[in-house]
């Protein structure tokens, strides 16, 4: 059955007025609204699906388009001044030039921006905070192949469509943004209108099973960490720098998983000095955490596995086990990981 609540609005500019063309952009746009509308994808009704592309303009309206009052229409269309929910998920996705007014916003240039006239763009954290506070959907996936240089002369766009009046509760609505550089790289893409941008190309690559788990389950988390060591490879062969990053992460499921596999978050306390590891009962491990991480995630069966809370081989501080039992469920589950605790979690 089509996911008949999911809506999205594709972007892809190529040909701007002032700045160069970006020959892959209409076709990444293009190949990520098929994955959206195919059956093994997305699955998303063709109906449910914006493509905007300068293209579509009649000839002598394609230099300098699309502008932002093209993406805005497509916005102000789908909310339709309407209040509370709307559908399951909303995906925005964005091919085209971009930077980084500050090391929190990402500016999204429109056709017919230019040095002189910098404001021409969309404010992607502004428009993504509006539409979680607007709570018409109950997931946000914003997928941004483009170009993150710092450039503070910028000032990013605020979107037409308000926050809700009286306020609305938004505090279960999920967003992931995912974008296909970090501050201050550049976002790489071949000279040709029929190759992809090197970030679309993985994140498609992923989205289309090779990012799936062990249980065949795509989440934000698997699907990120198949794009990143990829698109970092491709662009060093280039001789480029260009690192994707999940700037907003969110328990999102883009294809489930089977034998009743489920999303596990454990949350790390704030400054744990040391790795911790999560293992199968066995002693197999599944997943081991960084210095610094907040949290711990993996797709699980049901059954018995170990946290490890590794030791200090310098002062000869032990490992810390602890057991942790996954029970059946249709959702995902959390559970805060204390490296004192004596009993079992049960999540």
């Amino acid at each position: 059955m089509p996911n008949d609540d999911d809506y999205a609005i594709v972007v892809g500019i190529a040909t701007y007025a002032s700045y160069q063309a970006i020959d892959a952009a209409e076709g990444d746009a293009r190949d990520f609204a098929k994955w959206l509308c195919d059956p093994q994808g997305g699955d998303l009704p063709k109906k449910n699906v914006s493509l905007v592309l300068s293209s579509d303009l009649p000839p002598q309206l394609r230099i300098g388009r699309p502008i932002r009052d093209d993406v805005e229409d497509e916005f102000i269309k789908l909310l339709n001044n309407r209040v509370g929910r709307i559908g399951r998920r909303f995906y925005f996705y964005f091919s085209g030039h971009g930077c980084a007014p500050s090391y929190d916003e990402i500016a999204l240039i429109m056709a017919n921006s230019s040095k002189g006239v910098p404001n021409r763009n969309i404010g992607a954290r502004l428009y993504a905070a509006t539409l979680v506070e607007r709570a018409n959907f109950d997931e946000l996936v914003f997928f941004l192949d483009c170009c993150r240089g710092v450039d503070d002369t910028v000032d990013p766009q605020q979107p037409p469509f308000k926050r809700p009046q009286p306020a609305v509760d938004y505090t279960n609505v999920k967003l992931t943004v995912a974008v296909g550089s970090q501050i201050g790289q550049l976002s790489n893409a071949p000279d040709s209108p029929t190759q992809r941008s090197f970030f679309t190309e993985f994140l498609l690559e992923g989205l289309r099973g090779a990012a799936a788990a062990g249980d065949q389950s795509i989440s934000v988390e698997s699907l990120m960490q198949y794009v990143k060591p990829k698109v970092t490879a491709k662009a060093l062969n280039y001789g480029k720098r260009q690192v994707p990053e999940l700037a907003k992460p969110a328990e999102i499921i883009f294809r489930k998983g089977i034998n009743n596999q489920r999303l596990i978050t454990l949350g790390i306390t704030p400054g744990w000095p040391r790795p911790i590891e999560l293992q199968r009962g066995d002693g197999t491990l599944v997943r081991r955490s960084n210095v610094g991480d907040t949290k711990l995630q993996a797709v699980l069966a049901p059954g018995l596995y170990q946290i490890v809370f590794l030791g200090d081989s310098g002062t000869g501080e032990p490992d810390v086990r602890q057991i942790i039992r996954i029970n059946f469920g249709t959702t995902g589950a959390t559970a805060e990981l204390d490296h004192q605790r004596t009993v079992e979690y049960n999540v």
